[in-house]
C-alpha cells in the first residue's frame, strides 16, 4: 500500500532545500533513480509538522517521509549499518524478495545481507522483480 506523504502544502516541493528540490524533479521527471547523499548527512532537515509549522528531523526521515513518502520501496544503505528499508513493513517484503533471490541464485542474503558492496546484484534484481510485478 502506496505511503502518503506528510506534507500538506499544494505544492509539496516548495518547503524543501534546494538540493532536495533538485533532487525531486530529477527523481519525479525520471531522469535518475538512484542517489548518493554526501557531505553533511547528520544534519537536521525543514519538515512540514502537519499543522502549518516546521519541525527538524533527520535526514532519513526526511528522505523516507517527506520525498519518497508514497514509494512502496525506499531503500537506505551504508557501509556500517548496510540495507535497510524506510518501514518494517518493506523490511520483511524486502527480506521474502531476497530469499526468492537466494533460491534461485544460491546465495544466501537472506541469512544475513552482507554490508559491503556485494549485495548490489540482489538489491536490483529484487527492486526490478518488485517493479515488474505492479506493471
Amino acid at each position: 500500500m502506496p505511503r502518503k506523504s506528510r506534507s500538506l502544502s499544494s505544492d509539496p516541493l516548495a518547503s524543501f532545500p534546494a538540493w532536495a528540490r533538485m533532487l525531486a524533479e530529477r527523481y519525479y521527471t525520471k531522469t535518475i533513480s538512484t542517489f548518493i547523499l554526501h557531505g553533511a548527512v547528520r544534519d537536521l532537515q525543514p519538515a512540514d509538522d502537519g499543522k502549518g509549522g516546521r519541525r527538524f528531523v533527520s535526514l532519513r526521515s526526511f528522505l523516507a517521509d517527506e520525498l519518497f513518502g508514497t514509494r512502496d520501496l525506499v531503500v537506505f544503505y551504508d557501509r556500517s549499518g548496510g540495507i535497510r528499508l524506510a518501514t518494517p513493513e518493506m523490511q520483511k517484503d524486502f527480506m521474502s524478495a531476497v530469499a526468492g533471490y537466494d533460491t534461485l541464485f544460491g546465495t544466501e542474503y537472506a541469512k544475513a545481507v552482507p554490508k559491503g558492496p556485494s549485495p548490489r546484484p540482489a538489491i536490483s534484481g529484487t527492486c526490478r522483480a518488485r517493479t515488474a510485478t505492479r506493471w
